[in-house]
């Protein structure tokens, strides 16, 4: 194979790896969103479980002025009355007065957890997306191209 070949091979390859982790990325930052506007101005009201998932998971509808939403999250740990609800159900839930689609079962205590992760995950990215950009870079990973 001849040199752009290689180059297009290896930028196909860290493509995946690039895009993978960078939606991880995102839904950490995500996450941070949603906890920041919970913690800021969180009100409760009372969800109806809909449905259950693997892991605690469950999706849930709840009613702010006369409007219904839907979210998807962990059970309530921090209540005992709420850990083990079923579908058809309900629980609390606490949604934002400014953005009421943004909700959770549970109220974070925290604006963004597994900072380590976060920066190691953000380190990678970078250099994979300058891989992507040029192989032969000095920010590339080494590819033997």
């Amino acid at each position: 194979m001849n040199t752009t070949a290689n180059r297009t091979m290896v930028r196909l390859v860290t493509l995946i790896p690039t895009v993978l982790l960078g939606s991880l990325i995102f839904s950490f930052f995500h996450g941070a969103w949603v906890n920041f506007h919970l913690m800021q101005n969180a009100q409760q009201t009372k969800a109806l479980i809909t449905k259950e998932h693997a892991h605690g998971v469950v999706d849930y509808k709840y009613t702010v002025e006369g409007k219904e939403y839907d979210g998807k999250g962990q059970r309530n740990w921090d209540l005992g009355i709420y850990r083990n609800v079923t579908v058809g159900e309900e629980s609390i839930v606490y949604f934002s007065t400014s953005h009421p689609w943004m909700s959770s079962l549970e109220m974070p205590r925290v604006l963004i957890t597994a900072w380590p992760v976060l920066l190691i995950a953000l380190g990678m990215e970078l250099f994979l997306v300058m891989t992507v950009i040029n192989p032969k870079g000095k920010w590339a990973l080494k590819t033997g191209v």
